[in-house]
């Protein structure tokens, strides 16, 4: 499991800049990003804690949830099956996105569920 960070800003340009800026001046890598809206940016930093207490010092408003993310397959119809594997064991999906190295990122209302699924699949 990883951590996300969901960060609120006002839908203005060079507020996204301003909310990654603070992140990479903490010198923490952003391993995966999903930005909608306008007025939230998703990212999976690669040290939590770090991007938490720098986001803090900022006073930047931000929520944090626990995400899976899993090997998928990149072939044709793979991301289909999980997503489909995911209803059919009644998983509800939030979001789900790439992460800079090819892997999904998912998160899901009940994650101990998702997670048990993507073990099944052999995913994780």
């Amino acid at each position: 499991m990883a951590t996300e960070f969901t960060i609120l800003m006002e839908d203005k340009p060079g507020t996204a800049a301003d909310a990654l800026e603070v992140v990479g001046n903490a010198d923490v890598n952003i391993d995966a990003i999903l930005a909608h809206g306008g007025t939230t940016v998703a990212l999976v930093p690669s040290d939590p804690e770090r991007a938490r207490q720098a986001l803090d010092r900022a006073g930047r408003r931000y929520s944090t949830r626990e995400v899976l993310v899993l090997n998928v397959e990149d072939k044709p119809g793979a991301l289909a099956r999980l997503a489909r594997a995911m209803g059919n064991a009644q998983v509800d999906l939030d979001a789900v996105y790439l992460d800079h190295k090819g892997q999904i990122v998912l998160a899901a209302h009940d994650l101990a569920a998702a997670r048990q699924v993507a073990l099944r699949l052999g995913v994780i």
